[in-house]
């Protein structure tokens, strides 16, 4: 069976929920979709590509742009321009892995998704310590983006989340009722204590990854997400 990837991910959503619009929030050294997503399940497809110069070009079309290091200037454009009507079913996010980048385009893309909408964060799950490093470095990385992603859904009303076993850990957040059952509040004060350093924050991101990201497999995943809901 091929290996399931952020893409097949996002599309199985997609035909599960009845998704229509999609943005991807990536920068020029991440994302490397290159438009790959489903074009019939996602007639609105859009890109917003930061720290991207204006020659950069990957094949596939980009709606926004900019050099600067950060989405948040292009995402505070698109909610001030944007009708209710206009917010995307899914954002896809592949961002710049530091922690500031990536809560900045975690915090953007929830404000840019409908209400039931979901986002979709790709290197959720590293699973090499070298990998994560919180600043850049060459080769595979994956930085802190797991970091960031635990801190922005343990705890907070209003969503459900699991991670997909796969392609690095995919976190899914979907916008809906606050959950019912389930009490966060003792695993959430053991993560930000041990989130303060480096080394400990990763020890026990790695010793409860499970709680932490509701972690799924990929064939639990394809069973769940197979057919559109009724």
């Amino acid at each position: 069976m091929p290996e399931l990837t952020k893409i097949e991910i996002t599309n199985r959503l997609g035909r599960r929920y009845g998704y229509r619009s999609l943005l991807e929030i990536s920068c020029a050294s991440t994302g490397f979709t290159r438009g790959g997503f489903d074009r019939d399940q996602f007639p609105r497809y859009q890109r917003l590509v930061y720290r991207c110069s204006a020659d950069f070009d990957d094949g596939a079309p980009i709606a926004f742009r900019t050099t600067a290091g950060s989405s948040h200037e292009l995402t505070q454009s698109l909610l001030s321009e944007r009708a209710p009507a206009n917010l995307y079913d899914v954002v896809f996010v592949d961002p710049y892995h530091t922690y500031e980048n990536s809560m900045t385009d975690l915090l953007g893309a929830f404000a840019l998704i409908r209400s039931g909408g979901a986002i979709v964060v790709h290197d959720c799950r590293p699973t090499d310590p070298e990998m994560v490093s919180p600043v850049f470095q060459a080769g595979c990385w994956c930085g802190v983006t797991y970091w960031a992603f635990v801190d922005f859904v343990l705890g907070r009303a209003g969503i459900e989340y699991f991670t997909v076993d796969a392609d690095y850990g995919c976190g899914v957040i979907r916008k809906t009722r606050p959950r019912s059952g389930g009490d966060d509040s003792a695993l959430e004060f053991a993560w930000k204590i041990a989130a303060r350093r480096d080394e400990p924050r990763y020890a026990f991101f790695r010793e409860h990854e499970a709680e932490l990201l509701r972690l799924i497999s990929a064939r639990r995943f394809r069973e769940r997400f197979r057919k559109r809901k009724a």
